[in-house]
């Protein structure tokens, strides 16, 4: 069991970062029609799981964070910021 945790500990912090196509009908040769993702080790997405399954009660989020949230996403952070700038 300790060389497994070691070896999880070591591949948490890394991964291979490929780039992905954003547009296929913009320019291949842009560097801005690109994105970077990170493939991580199986692993670590099986450690984060069981971590989040078991202690996610304590986890406080803030009420301005939308993403990694339930029930939250983009649309909802548009709202708030376009409230934000119409008061100002």
């Amino acid at each position: 069991m300790i060389s497994l945790n070691a070896v999880l500990f070591l591949t948490v912090g890394s991964g291979l970062i490929i780039p992905l196509l954003k547009d296929n009908m913009g320019h291949v040769n842009s560097v801005d029609n690109y994105r970077g993702i990170t493939l991580i080790p199986v692993a670590v997405n099986l450690f984060e799981l069981v971590i989040l399954e078991l202690r996610s009660e304590y986890l406080v989020f803030d009420e301005l964070q939308f993403g990694f949230k339930p029930s939250v996403g983009c649309v909802d952070a548009s709202f708030v910021l376009s409230i934000s700038v119409t008061r100002v």
